[in-house]
């Protein structure tokens, strides 16, 4: 696929834009929760600059393996551009109001900190705390509705690029179902939180059957209201759990999954 160099340009500006800014971030933040909420526990320590050079290098190499998948017609130019700027500029304040609480509640390692409407049987026991100190965990409409930004802060604008890693190996894969319409494919999200990840696969297989499936009945309505304005079939959304997945064998023909290996007991990773 020829590509305008300016396109290119601004792909990349935009994502070293998105990068510099989530860096800035964690540092003036950093820097705060020092000032105010002092972890005596914490310990300080100097990072390595060969380090820094290496994840720089990385971060470089992911660009341009996504800016590449682009050009390999893996999926459309829209895609690398879609950011939710408006909903950022909105949630932003909130990010920086909720701060205090992530700090107390690392400081104190509370990781079972959760709204007390839920329902607590509905949910396995490894789910119910709060990954990375976050508020409510994955349980309430206020986590969903800073979940992206905060994942784009801690990927330095990489988010993305890196759910977007999952969509060549999906259709390499599906070519062994080439003697199918593609209205009759099935490709499951499992885990899909917020829905952005469903995003990037409608924008990859604008006319196979997309499922996404989550634990989080919050998460799952901030998904209805990122895929609701999609082209294509509507999404199916169901709320379930990935250990006991309600589909019949083999009624699916891809499976993607973004996010959730690294917050799952280290036994449900050697059982998955």
């Amino acid at each position: 696929m020829a590509t305008d160099p300016l396109t290119k340009i601004a792909y990349k500006t935009l994502q070293q834009g998105k990068s510099i800014a989530g860096l800035a971030h964690k540092e003036i933040s950093s820097r705060l929760m020092n000032l105010i909420s002092p972890d005596k526990d914490l310990k300080s320590f100097d990072i390595d600059k060969n380090l820094l050079i290496d994840i720089q290098k990385s971060m470089d190499a992911l660009r341009e393996e996504d800016w590449k998948d682009y050009e390999e017609n893996i999926y459309p130019q829209k895609l690398l551009f879609d950011e939710p700027w408006l909903r950022y500029l909105i949630q932003y304040p909130k990010v920086w109001l909720d701060m205090p609480n992530t700090w107390e509640r690392r400081k104190n390692q509370k990781v079972n900190d959760l709204p007390k409407s839920i329902d607590k049987d509905n949910y396995p026991n490894y789910y119910l705390r709060n990954f990375h100190h976050q508020t409510d965990g994955y349980l309430s409409d206020f986590s969903a509705s800073i979940y992206d930004l905060q994942v784009d802060i801690l990927f330095n604008g990489s988010a993305n690029s890196m759910r977007r890693r999952i969509l060549k190996p999906l259709k390499e894969g599906l070519i062994n179902f080439n003697d199918r319409k593609n209205s009759s494919i099935k490709i499951l999200d499992v885990a899909t939180g917020s829905g952005r990840t469903l995003k990037q696969l409608r924008g990859a297989f604008p006319k196979e059957k997309i499922i996404g499936l989550d634990l989080s009945d919050s998460y799952l309505k901030e998904a209805s209201r990122h895929i609701s304005d999609l082209d294509g079939d509507l999404i199916e959304l169901i709320k379930g759990n990935a250990e006991d997945l309600p589909f019949e064998d083999n009624s699916l023909q891809g499976v993607s999954c973004v996010y959730l290996f690294h917050e799952l007991p280290e036994l449900l990773e050697k059982k998955f």
